[in-house]
């Protein structure tokens, strides 16, 4: 998630906008943050349009497969949780991505996404199903992260297409089970 189809006015209107926001969720003076969602690295799960909201949460409250928001530079990050510890930065990868994210610290840690609001639907993502579902991706998501090592799949291409495959039918059939 990021903006970078803006004109400069525009880019900097949107920056101080979402600074402003995540400082009042940062003093507590707002319970939930919501932003629009730009990138693709999250498709099928956020789509661009999308509208998240975020609620501040401390780094141990978090649980794998979690979407979780941070701050890289002057832009908020959305990706699945796929790694923590208690201590240690967090590791966490687009859904739509196939390696890694570098590591999080915690302290750029903005929150966890709770609500995803997409046209008229809103589906709450602490629930049963979102809940099962969010735990198969992060599964997913490190098990494709060890499968595409920084060489690439060139190895694997007869494994990549029926990973692919896979992988595509599962985030449909999550989805469904989630109302996305």
């Amino acid at each position: 998630m990021s903006a970078s189809n803006h004109t400069p006015v525009e880019e900097a209107q949107h920056i101080r906008y979402h600074l402003t926001a995540a400082q009042l969720l940062e003093e507590g003076s707002a319970e939930r943050l919501a932003l629009r969602v730009q990138g693709t690295s999250m498709v099928p799960t956020l789509r661009p349009g999308d509208t998240v909201f975020v609620e501040r949460v401390a780094a141990h409250e978090l649980c794998v497969g979690d979407l979780v928001v941070w701050q890289d530079g002057h832009r908020y990050v959305v990706h699945r949780l796929v790694a923590c510890s208690p201590a240690g930065p967090l590791y966490t990868k687009g859904d739509n991505v196939t390696v890694l994210d570098p590591p999080v610290s915690t302290q750029a840690l903005l929150g966890r996404v709770v609500l995803v609001e997409r046209g008229k639907q809103r589906v709450e993502l602490r629930t049963g199903w979102a809940t099962l579902a969010a735990k198969l991706m992060a599964w997913w998501g490190r098990l494709e992260a060890r499968l595409a090592p920084a060489t690439g799949w060139r190895p694997l291409c007869p494994l990549r297409r029926a990973y692919r495959l896979a992988r595509n039918w599962l985030w449909r059939l999550l989805s469904r089970l989630v109302a996305l």
